[in-house]
């Protein structure tokens, strides 16, 4: 605790900005193939779906809604 307060703010968004990654996300238009590549790719865990005309965020897909999905979409295939 007593190193703690020893931190400033500013040193710790230089830390941070050393370790700074680009923002990743995906159109609308964008196929799941495209939606999984960009998660594995990037190493991230959420992937925000962007409306290209407001910038607002449509949708965050996750590795769990996608299998949630490919599992529905399989299983109403096979009945």
């Amino acid at each position: 605790m007593d190193e703690l307060e020893d931190h400033r703010i500013a040193n710790w968004r230089e830390v941070l900005i050393e370790k700074e990654r680009p923002f990743v996300s995906i159109g609308p238009d964008a196929s799941l193939f495209d939606a999984v590549k960009a998660l594995i790719h990037n190493r991230v865990h959420r992937l925000p779906v962007i409306d290209e005309n407001t910038g607002n965020a449509i949708y965050i897909l996750t590795h769990k809604r996608i299998l949630r999905f490919l599992h529905l979409y399989v299983s109403q295939r096979l009945y």
